[in-house]
């Protein structure tokens, strides 16, 4: 067999039914855990689109406007993980350019009674951001967290750029993540940018309870700014911190 391989290799293995496992830095194999919901966009079947367009196993939007697609599997999960590939365009002012997990199609918002957004997005062009907003009985819960305030290309990524992005919930703690690679986020390692914040003891109960189950992925081109920006390689699993 072979020996001295790098950490994140990936073996295929092929004499049962096909899995995927990587290297750990401790020399052990982790195995790739199939994900509950995977978007590679193959067509516009199953999406209501509002200025943005399907092409190329992907979906760029260019206005404002929500797109979305229904998504099963997901519920209120105490851990998870969802990742997706965000690149921003020629002309891209990142003002409000959002994605998000949420349990309605209205988009970026502050959420009605009984809705739930995990929404990330770029704004003012200097600014990443994942705010967690849930409303329980007209009362609005948020955790948010962002990379920082400024042109660098640690706080926003630079227009004709790709970025591939984590975001996990680990119990109570949120936690974003952006790295220069595929393989970078598979391997958790040469992170560009990483923030983290912790739910409160009401924001944990507001979480849990009632309704609000995430049933949707959507794209909001929300805000005044020029939006073209790419989303593609989305993938998400439910009780799972990667």
């Amino acid at each position: 067999g072979y020996t001295n391989l790098p950490v994140n290799t990936i073996f295929e293995q092929t004499d049962d039914t096909p899995s995927y496992w990587w290297k750990q830095s401790d020399n052990t194999w982790k195995k790739d855990p199939k994900a509950t919901v995977e978007e590679n966009f193959p067509s516009s079947s199953g999406w209501t689109l509002s200025n943005s367009a399907i092409s190329n196993n992907s979906i760029t939007c260019t206005g404002s406007g929500e797109s979305y697609k229904a998504i099963t599997g997901i519920g209120k999960p105490t851990n998870l993980t969802w990742d997706f590939t965000w690149t921003r365009n020629s002309g891209d002012q990142g003002n409000t350019s959002s994605f998000l997990l949420t349990n309605h199609t209205g988009g970026y918002s502050d959420p009605s009674s009984g809705q739930t957004n995990v929404q990330f997005y770029m704004a003012n062009g200097n600014v990443t951001t994942l705010s967690v907003r849930k409303n329980s009985s007209g009362t609005n819960v948020q955790t948010e967290c962002h990379f920082g305030v400024g042109s660098s290309i640690v706080n926003i990524q630079p227009t004709g750029t790709t970025r591939y992005y984590r975001i996990t919930k680990d119990g109570s703690v949120w936690t974003m993540k952006k790295f220069t690679s595929a393989s970078d986020r598979e391997g958790n390692s040469n992170v560009e940018a990483s923030t983290t914040a912790t739910q409160s003891s009401t924001a944990d109960s507001t979480w849990n309870t009632g309704s609000g189950d995430l049933t949707y992925i959507l794209v909001d081109g929300h805000g005044s700014g020029t939006k073209n920006y790419t989303i593609s390689d989305v993938k998400i699993w439910k009780d799972l911190a990667l």
